[in-house]
């Protein structure tokens, strides 16, 4: 193992999981290759449903999400899920609320993912996101993105468009969720699949997008 190059050793560490190439890090030679490595996207069942092998939920995950991005920054899935107890880090724009809310945890800053410019599968489901946060719409390989019960996330569909390869969309009681259906229209020919529910600002008819070639269910 002691010949092969650094990207020789990248491919190898493509065949494992994230959890695998973590532990294989053992020397600066193989920390370097895990960077370079594009960590295979694999899924995990949770209540009936696939989700992205990372999911991250827990406080200790939360805390070690820096460092994993930071070791394997060619992740191509995430997945982040409701921690009551956490505090997330307000987003540009946050709305102030007349209650505080006292946490003793420290507050989680969701930035590290902007790294993830390799990213395919992007779920973010119940967090308490609460303003705009531009960084959650620049991943430019972005294929699959899921939103669900993200109410005070702050954005607009216009915004979309900074994902050219998106084949699978799906936004859900997102009630800060403004635009037109009609701005979807710049991936006519990647979107496969398209649910907007339960987002009351949104504006238009999703038969706007009936003549989308390769589009399976709306």
């Amino acid at each position: 193992m002691e010949a092969l190059s650094e990207d020789e050793l990248a491919f190898i560490f493509s065949f494992l999981s994230w959890k695998e190439i973590l532990k294989v890090r053992v020397c600066n030679k193989w920390r370097a290759a895990s960077k370079l490595t594009l960590v295979p996207s694999s899924s995990i069942e949770i209540r009936g449903m696939e989700k992205p092998e990372l999911y991250v939920k827990t406080e200790a995950k939360y805390q070690a999400l820096p460092q994993i991005i930071e070791a394997l920054p060619n992740l191509q899935q995430l997945s982040l899920y409701e921690n009551d107890d956490l505090k997330f880090q307000d987003g540009e724009d946050a709305r102030v609320f007349g209650f505080g809310v006292h946490k003793t945890t420290p507050v989680i800053d969701l930035e590290c993912i902007a790294r993830l410019q390799n990213l395919r599968r992007l779920f973010l489901e119940r967090i308490h996101l609460n303003g705009r946060y531009p960084f959650l719409f620049n991943f430019p390989r972005l294929q699959q993105l899921r939103i669900y019960g993200v109410g005070f996330l702050q954005w607009d569909l216009s915004m979309i468009s900074n994902f050219p390869e998106l084949q699978d969309f799906y936004v859900a009681h997102n009630h800060r969720l403004t635009g037109e259906i009609k701005s979807l229209r710049v991936l006519k020919n990647t979107l496969r699949n398209v649910v907007i529910a339960t987002c009351h600002e949104v504006e238009g008819d999703l038969m706007d997008l009936a003549d989308f070639p390769h589009l399976e269910e709306i």
